[in-house]
């Protein structure tokens, strides 16, 4: 697996390539539990896509259970005083963000159709109106990860949730898995 500055050099070259990258960044100190999201290259676009508490700006805007389409800082890792999303001015330094996986490729490949999934169907996600955190198993942006995932089973193997990524077998998840990227692979 690439170091995290060969994985963000990957997305800084002028490529016409889909690129989808899985990101992941501790959430919780002392214990190793950790909070994931996509960095996705789409032509000249680079949006940081994943799930936020109730506590993420996002909320405030009036998405639902924080489903955002970041630009900006789409590498870096989480607070490690998570009220500074609610209260910039409050300082904090960041938790170390790391890279899971990174998977790229030109018009109709895997990456590419994960992108479009990704951008374009996120919204989809069944569990947009729930938010459970530590210490419940989800859903959470870990589950909203592994649905992704699990819509492209073949990129399941490319892009990892490890275990410290709570949510990601979130029970309810089968109940109302789709699997649009089988048909699409």
């Amino acid at each position: 697996m690439d170091s995290l500055d060969d994985a963000i050099s990957k997305f800084n070259y002028n490529s016409h390539n889909s690129i989808v990258g899985l990101f992941g960044s501790k959430i919780v100190f002392p214990l190793d539990i950790t909070h994931h999201w996509f960095v996705v290259k789409h032509g000249d676009n680079l949006r940081r896509v994943e799930v936020l508490g109730y506590l993420s700006n996002s909320l405030q805007k009036g998405n639902k259970a924080g489903l955002t389409y970041s630009k900006g800082e789409e590498f870096e890792g989480l607070y490690v005083n998570p009220l500074t999303y609610k209260f910039p001015l409050i300082p904090s330094p960041k938790f170390e963000s790391f890279n899971s996986g990174i998977i790229e490729g030109g018009k109709n490949s895997l990456a590419h159709k994960l992108s479009l999934f990704i951008l374009d169907r996120s919204w989809e996600y069944p569990f947009l109106d729930e938010y459970e955190g530590y210490p419940s198993q989800g859903p959470n942006s870990n589950t909203y990860t592994s649905w992704v995932l699990r819509q492209f089973p073949r990129v399941e193997q490319k892009l990892v949730l490890p275990s410290t990524a709570h949510g990601k077998d979130f029970q309810g998840l089968e109940e109302k898995e789709i699997r649009y990227g089988i048909a699409a692979e």
